[in-house]
């Protein structure tokens, strides 16, 4: 796709009151067992996102997406939103595999770049509510949507849209992160390229973390932290990243080692530039090994002999 974002920053005015839910809702924006969503809208001045809740009247999938789209498209009766659909129309959709492609028209280009990521985030989000809808794409007539650093956005969960809290005003990024993850078999780590949104008020350490622990997004990789996990706290000093998790972090996922978790961790966060070493804890447990007795009471450095 031709949609020509301006490189660099994304900055603008952002509420952060209104995106709690982001953080809070983990990619669903309702009750489990229930027909009520949160719809993501933007605000009057098209600087920040809001919700309001809409009930569902049917439980099939097809007809809960067909009438969320619509709902998307229609002026909100809270005159202080605006309609994420607006300015361009939904051309389609098809699902598959957990994954919605929904095309939108050409008009869609004319979309302000501060405005284009809010209305990413708004689709995003509100589809992923959607039981079975784990990744929404977007598609042009003239190919694939392109991110702010000219690469293809490809397929996005809601996680990818991370926002931080707080008071102040804030500003959006786009940053490519390298993340590891474990290969197919679980005893190698394999190299993922991400591009993510994020608020930049987050730290990059946290970010690269929670990035891993929200998993992987392509065919060909397994995750390596229990997604129920808790960043505790992430800090850097004198090269040392220091980090800290709940007690799930001990509870790893079926077919991937402690070594293979955590070096997904150390060698992710050695790519940033400010990263020479990484040291883990629990949180509140004085653990000094995981796993098959791993040592975790050092530091660790990059390991690429594990990488594939």
């Amino acid at each position: 796709m031709k949609y020509k974002h301006k490189k660099g920053l994304f900055l603008f005015l952002l509420t952060v009151t209104t995106m709690l839910l982001f953080l809070t809702a983990c990619g669903k924006g309702r009750e489990a067992d229930t027909n009520e969503y949160a719809i993501y809208c933007l605000d009057r001045d098209e600087n920040s996102l809001d919700t309001f809740i809409w009930r569902c009247d049917t439980v099939e999938t097809n007809e809960i997406i067909a009438q969320m789209l619509d709902i998307m498209a229609k002026v909100p009766d809270d005159v202080k939103l605006k309609q994420p659909v607006n300015g361009f129309s939904v051309v389609n959709y098809k699902i598959a595999d957990g994954q919605i492609a929904v095309e939108v028209s050409e008009e869609y280009h004319s979309l302000q770049a501060t405005t284009e990521i809010l209305v990413r985030a708004a689709i995003v989000r509100n589809l992923c509510q959607v039981d079975g809808i784990d990744y929404v794409s977007i598609i042009c007539h003239d190919g694939e949507l392109m991110d702010a650093l000219g690469q293809p956005v490809g397929k996005m969960n809601a996680e990818q849209f991370v926002d931080n809290s707080g008071n102040e005003i804030n500003s959006y990024e786009s940053v490519r992160l390298s993340l590891f993850f474990a290969d197919e078999s679980g005893d190698k780590l394999k190299k993922a390229v991400r591009t993510v949104e994020y608020n930049s008020n987050i730290s990059m350490e946290k970010l690269v973390v929670e990035q891993l622990i929200s998993g992987p997004n392509s065919d060909g990789f397994k995750a390596t932290i229990n997604p129920q996990t808790k960043l505790i706290n992430a800090t850097i000093k004198d090269g040392i990243c220091y980090i800290s998790f709940d007690e799930t972090f001990l509870s790893m996922p079926e077919g991937v080692n402690a070594n293979i978790m955590i070096y997904s961790i150390v060698n992710s966060l050695v790519e940033l530039p400010n990263v020479n070493k990484v040291m883990i804890s629990i949180d509140g447990y004085e653990i000094t090994t995981i796993g098959e007795g791993i040592s975790i009471d050092t530091t660790f450095e990059r390991n690429l002999e594990l990488v594939e």
